[in-house]
């Protein structure tokens, strides 16, 4: 409704400025019509006196001339002039009369004379009536040339007045015209302008109308959005509350993380100190050559290296060894040749050179053998170790046992620094504290002889 009511308005906007351009075309044009007819009455004006001026001009000039031909001081003064001339001609002709009396001319000469004389006298008769002719022709042709030009500046004059009248009949046909198509545009304007104040008058009255249903809307929404902010005000504080909880139980799993952490942290150190006990024991084992060994019950006297000896120890069970049939101790072939009799040395001495030779060790349904487990075993825990170092859960990652030096560390030492470390867990946990138990240093169980 505000669109059409604002372009309802833009419309009688243009409307007016048309009307108002309208009104300035015909304002200029009327002021341009004034304008030319002043200028072509200036014209007018301006060849009329042109033209009395003219005319005041020829019949000056025709005054003259007739005063010069016909006027009788002109007259008199061409007489005086003829009667000087004549007088000079008399004068000279009494000269030569008067040399001709001194002279004693004859009567040939004076008839000479008095007949030049009227030659002269002839001449000059004939030279004013060819003058006379020449003016006379003179005067009709000017009369003619007069009558040309006035006839001709008349019939210019009388058509340019016509040309003039027609076009200031043709531009007031135009302005008639221009008023006319003004006022019927003017009545149209004022039907539509009655027709849209109508309109606007319904257009405003439904506005209202639409108004107080936009307020009593709004009304309710505000209501709405009021009842909305109370309910999304309780969810709020319920979810600020579950995200404490959240935040709560986040902590206490973080501190569990930390304390298994610490947890594990402490295991895989004592798994490596035992890994390190078990490759030293298994070291120390292998650079062992004299042990002492049991005979069998069976009364049959050992012999070299094809009798079967058994070892108390945990190296390996006895029954694997008697499964495999291989042997676990064995007489050094070396000690044999010292001396060069070998059934000498086994009956005279219960003490021998022996080889400590350990059986395979079955793990995870296949066959090791101790050392390349025992490597297996410090290659894993080498990268548990790494992956607790470089883990996403810091915790205290302190030695418990200490810098790595070559230094020798007693069993004292260990069982003091694994005490303090399960003090430190349970007192840094919120759950129940760990114990965990002392490293038992692995030793091997010495061979007895029978």
């Amino acid at each position: 409704m505000d669109a059409s009511v604002q372009g309802t308005q833009r419309t009688v906007d243009r409307v007016v400025g048309e009307l108002g351009r309208v009104q300035d075309l015909g304002d200029s044009l009327r002021n341009d019509l004034e304008k030319r007819l002043s200028q072509q009455s200036k014209m007018l004006n301006v060849f009329k006196t042109d033209l009395e001026v003219k005319l005041v001009s020829l019949e000056n000039r025709y005054d003259k001339l007739s005063d010069d031909l016909w006027g009788e001081e002109t007259g008199l003064a061409k007489v005086m002039h003829d009667l000087s001339h004549t007088n000079e001609v008399v004068t000279s002709m009494s000269t030569e009369f008067a040399s001709m009396k001194h002279d004693k001319a004859s009567i040939a000469q004076l008839q000479m004379v008095q007949e030049e004389v009227n030659n002269f006298t002839l001449e000059t008769n004939n030279n004013v009536t060819a003058l006379q002719q020449t003016v006379d022709r003179m005067m009709a042709d000017m009369k003619a040339h007069f009558q040309t030009a006035t006839n001709t500046v008349a019939a210019h004059n009388a058509a340019m007045l016509q040309e003039v009248r027609t076009a200031y009949q043709e531009e007031l046909h135009e302005a008639a015209q221009v008023r006319k198509k003004v006022d019927e545009f003017m009545q149209s304007e004022r039907e539509y302008r009655r027709a849209l104040e109508d309109s606007i008058c319904k257009s405003q009255a439904q506005t209202e109308d639409l108004v107080r249903q936009v307020t009593s809307e709004v009304e309710e929404v505000g209501k709405l959005r009021r009842r909305d902010r109370n309910s999304q005000e309780v969810e709020i504080k319920a979810v600020a509350k579950q995200l404490s909880t959240v935040q709560d139980s986040s902590q206490h799993v973080a501190q569990s993380l930390e304390h298994l952490s610490a947890v594990i942290w402490t295991m895989v150190q004592c798994e490596r100190a035992a890994s390190a006990l078990d490759l030293q024991d298994d070291q120390d084992r292998s650079k062992i050559a004299l042990m002492g060994y049991k005979e069998e019950q069976s009364g049959e006297r050992p012999r070299g290296g094809s009798r079967t000896r058994s070892i108390k120890g945990r190296a390996s069970s006895p029954s694997a060894s008697e499964a495999d049939g291989q042997t676990i101790i064995n007489v050094d072939e070396r000690c044999l040749s010292c001396c060069g009799k070998a059934q000498t040395v086994l009956s005279g001495f219960k003490m021998a050179c022996l080889q400590y030779s350990p059986a395979p060790v079955v793990f995870s349904r296949k066959t090791y053998n101790r050392s390349d487990l025992l490597g297996l075993r410090e290659k894993l825990l080498s990268q548990v170790h790494e992956a607790l170092q470089h883990g996403p859960v810091e915790f205290d990652k302190a030695e418990i046992f200490g810098a790595t030096t070559n230094t020798t560390i007693s069993s004292g030492a260990i069982v003091d620094s694994l005490t303090g470390q399960d003090g430190r867990l349970s007192k840094g946990s919120r759950s129940s504290p760990l114990s965990m138990p002392p490293i038992q240093s692995a030793r091997s169980t010495p061979i007895r002889a029978a």
